[in-house]
């Protein structure tokens, strides 16, 4: 391993790496959940933005869930 001193201009940053279009995705939504939770100021607000994200995540998989639910003749008007 190459130690370069520090101030040096000659210091190399690491390599960058190519991530796949999910896990660039899935990076992106947590940088914003991340930045979401850091502007809030107290324990209670970062509480209610937690609550509000995991009620409206239970209220998307309840839609998905009754929308894959199958009909049936009960269910026809």
């Amino acid at each position: 391993m190459q130690v370069i001193p520090a101030g040096r201009s000659d210091a190399a940053a690491p390599p960058r790496r190519a991530v796949d279009a999910a896990t660039f995705e899935f990076l992106t939504h947590l940088s914003n959940a991340t930045t979401a939770i850091a502007a809030v100021t107290t324990p209670g607000d970062v509480q209610q933005v937690l609550r509000e994200r995991i009620d409206a995540d239970e209220a998307h998989d309840r839609r998905v869930a009754e929308q894959a639910r199958p009909t049936t003749s009960k269910d026809v008007v």
